[in-house]
């Protein structure tokens, strides 16, 4: 003897209304148009039985959009919930057989899509990434020491007493705001654990300036143009700590950052003194800011823009 397959979802054996919370998929007792009635305990649709009361026809199962394992896709303007009716004949009659096969019917439920889809732009609701990363305040400083033509980072880290150390600070800005970057304070140390000497050569006593004091005979320290608001460059001469036998010089700077749109003032501002013109020179061109490198920029005199920078050495470093 050899069974034929029945045919499987005969026409309006199964039937789904979509709402905007659900679907209610209502089921004939002859799901397989065979005339064999099927049993409700044998429906389900992801783990979701027959909801209507027991005894009623056609069999009834009310299933949330998200749930009853019900997946979601999106097909160009359309949200796409698909769902899976199945039917599992069990044993009839305490007999170890059944008259019918498993059955599958899918169920799918479109909704057009809230939103327009186009290339159109959709003003956003949220709060914009750069504004949240920049209230954190997470950001991307570097120091790195680069190449005497300034082209990248350098290749060695080993220099001579006499040779010049290029180096550059720099902010990422690229999930902000545009941002002006100084460098505060810098200080060299024999270790990378802040031992004992230290020379601070870049802010002293609240003073936010490069220093170059009298006593030395060569320029210390010099900046250059900004190449970009984001990037501090500046050049210090190699030297070595007196009396100790390490060669290895280590270099900390803190570093900090206004908004572009913000005005450099005595607070924020990179000066250097200028030996040439005996006067304090400031990186972003208004020397005027400078005009505390002399004395104390943690309290410093009251600021007048353009009024020129003090024409006097800063004072030598006290022993």
């Amino acid at each position: 003897m050899r069974y034929v397959e029945p045919r499987v979802g005969a026409p309006q054996t199964v039937t789904a209304q979509c709402t905007d919370s659900e679907v209610i998929v209502t089921i004939s007792p002859d799901l397989l148009g065979i005339q064999k009635p099927v049993q409700p305990s044998d429906l389900s649709m992801g783990g979701c039985g027959v909801t209507s009361p027991a005894g009623a026809q056609p069999f009834v199962i009310e299933a949330p959009l998200q749930g009853c394992g019900s997946t979601v896709e999106m097909q160009g303007a359309l949200i796409v919930y698909t769902f899976t009716l199945d039917y599992n004949p069990s044993p009839i009659d305490g007999l170890p057989i059944v008259r019918t096969n498993p059955a599958v019917v899918q169920i799918e439920c479109q909704y057009n899509r809230l939103h327009n889809v186009s290339s159109n732009a959709l003003n956003p609701t949220w709060v914009p990434y750069t504004s949240t990363i920049s209230a954190e305040d997470i950001l991307g400083f570097s120091l790195v020491i680069m190449s005497s033509d300034w082209s990248g980072p350098s290749p060695s880290n080993t220099f001579f007493l006499g040779d010049l150390i290029n180096l550059q600070a720099s902010v990422d800005s690229t999930n902000h705001e545009p941002l002006r970057v100084f460098v505060d304070s810098c200080v060299a140390t024999p270790g990378s654990n802040a031992s004992a000497p230290a020379y601070t050569f870049i802010g002293n006593n609240g003073w936010v300036c490069f220093l170059n004091w009298e006593l030395e005979p060569v320029s210390l320290l010099s900046m250059s143009p900004r190449v970009a608001q984001s990037v501090m460059q500046f050049q210090l001469d190699a030297f070595r700590f007196y009396g100790l036998t390490t060669s290895s010089i280590f270099i900390t700077c803190h570093l900090k950052v206004t908004l572009v749109s913000a005005n450099v003032d005595p607070l924020n501002k990179d000066c250097s003194y200028n030996s040439a013109l005996s006067q304090w020179s400031s990186v972003d061109g208004d020397n005027a800011v400078c005009s505390c490198c002399d004395t104390s920029c943690a309290n410093p005199p009251p600021f007048r823009r353009g009024s020129g920078a003090p024409k006097h050495r800063p004072r030598r470093a006290s022993k």
